[in-house]
């Protein structure tokens, strides 16, 4: 889990489902940033594939997730 800076989202590594989620703190709404499929593609949105994402850290000013997955892989998801 990572939590945005202003506060305002929290970010989720859904490792079954292999997908980063985010929630907002306000409504508690969730929607997926990217991924939803088992693999290592770049891509936008629901595009980007994932292998079990399982730690997140985002970058101070919130525009930027590193992603680790299971397998030691390391990937950059930009939020907008």
């Amino acid at each position: 889990i990572a939590i945005s800076p202003d506060g305002s989202a929290l970010f989720v590594a859904d490792c079954g489902g292999n997908k980063i989620l985010q929630v907002e703190a306000a409504a508690g709404a969730v929607t997926t940033v990217a991924g939803g499929t088992v693999g290592s593609a770049d891509g936008v949105g629901g595009a980007a594939q994932f292998k079990y994402p399982s730690d997140l850290a985002i970058s101070p000013n919130g525009s930027m997730l590193l992603v680790c997955t299971i397998d030691g892989g390391l990937r950059q998801v930009c939020v907008s």
